[in-house]
């Protein structure tokens, strides 16, 4: 549930995604080790959305258009929690 969540541009489901994830992270400490890097994952998705409302690397795709925020790396096919960790203006 949480990875169908994390493809939402939708802030709510996001929001109910990271929740989920740190419930399970509560439910289950004994594999923090191993549910950590998940969160993170899913951490970098939220973050992607939070700050465009959308996923900009759908945009040519979904025919819609991009803001004078997106650059070339945020509508490249790289992995989104590389779109922050690569833009500086992100953080």
């Amino acid at each position: 549930m949480v990875v169908a969540l994390m493809h939402s541009e939708d802030m709510a489901l996001q929001e109910e995604m990271m929740a989920r994830a740190r419930r399970i992270l509560a439910d289950y400490p004994d594999l923090a080790e191993e549910i950590e890097p998940g969160i993170e994952f899913a951490k970098g998705h939220y973050d992607v959305v939070e700050r465009f409302g959308r996923y900009p690397h759908r945009n040519k795709a979904l025919g819609r258009e991009s803001t004078a925020e997106v650059n070339p790396i945020h509508t490249s096919p790289l992995h989104l929690t590389l779109i922050l960790e690569a833009d500086p203006s992100a953080n």
